[in-house]
Order: structure tokens, then C-alpha cells, then sequence
């Protein structure tokens, strides 16, 4: 009997669809004050601003500003920017392809927010053969320099 029970239970339990943030901006209409799951990356700054804030979460092509409890986004350590791969983050929320409350922006209301990996910095490794490469055309550059300074001087200085 508890069996049958909690298959029928779960049967009406139906969860938020998962949608790519691209796929929100492109088709924001369809997603429209409804609960969705979206994961993406923590990039720029937290913005917090008393019991809530904004992040923002970038799919590679777009970007999402999220608001949520300052407490579920404090746990957020790495933002994305040069030399730096944020959070990947997800995120359960109410979208709003122009929101009531934040002047008709594009965002998501967060109910959950919860962290899919770590970010982390990125060690910049240093190419050695481009390195090569442009110390030897740059000593080919000063030696065609100090070449033609060569020339015009045995010419007398003068252009031809």
C-alpha cells in the first residue's frame, strides 16, 4: 500500500524544466513567469544589497542577472573574469522576461540557489615557441633598422 502510495505521489510531483540560458533569452515569452532550473557560470561581481542581491550567470553566449537571498549567494566564491573560472551555479527561479518589480528587466527571482562545481583561477602558461618566435622577429626588426641607418649614412644622409 505505502508502494502504491508513493508512486502516485510521485507521478503528481512534476519538476521545473531545465532551460539553457540562451534558450531563455531567445524564447522569453514561452518561459514567462514561470519556475524553471537553469546552470550556468558566476561572472562579474555579487551584488549584494541587505537581505538580497543579484548575480549574474553567463551560459558562454549570454547572461542572466539572478536575484536572490544575500545568504544563498554568499556562498558563491569564484566570479568569472580574466584569469578566473566562476562558480558554476543552479538555479531555481521564477523568470521574468520583464520583471514587475526590477523596472521590466530580464531576470530570475531565485528560490534555490545551490553550487554545481567550483570555480577556480586559471594558471596563464606561457608559450614558449611564441616567445621564441617574436624575440627573433624583433632582433630581425632591429637589425633591418640599424641596417638602413647604415646605408643612409654612407650615402651621405641623403633619401633616394
Amino acid at each position: 500500500m505505502l508502494i502504491l502510495w508513493l508512486l502516485t505521489l510521485g507521478g503528481n510531483i512534476v519538476a521545473p524544466p531545465t532551460v539553457h540560458i540562451s534558450d531563455l533569452i531567445t524564447q522569453s515569452r514561452s518561459y514567462e513567469g514561470r519556475v524553471i532550473v537553469t546552470e550556468g557560470e558566476a561572472v562579474g561581481d555579487l551584488m549584494l544589497r541587505g537581505e538580497y542581491g543579484w548575480v549574474n550567470l553567463s551560459d558562454g553566449s549570454n547572461a542572466i542577472g539572478v536575484y536572490a537571498p544575500s545568504k544563498q549567494l554568499e556562498q558563491i566564491k569564484h566570479l568569472g573574469r580574466y584569469e578566473i573560472v566562476g562558480d558554476r551555479v543552479s538555479v531555481t527561479g521564477t523568470f521574468y522576461d520583464a520583471c514587475p518589480v526590477h523596472s521590466g528587466e530580464t531576470d530570475i527571482h531565485a528560490s534555490s540557489v545551490a553550487i554545481a562545481s567550483e570555480g577556480s583561477v586559471v594558471d596563464e602558461i606561457l608559450d614558449q615557441v611564441r616567445l621564441k618566435l617574436s624575440l627573433e622577429l624583433a632582433l630581425l626588426a632591429i637589425l633591418a633598422f640599424l641596417f638602413r641607418q647604415f646605408v643612409r649614412r654612407a650615402g651621405g644622409g641623403q633619401r633616394k
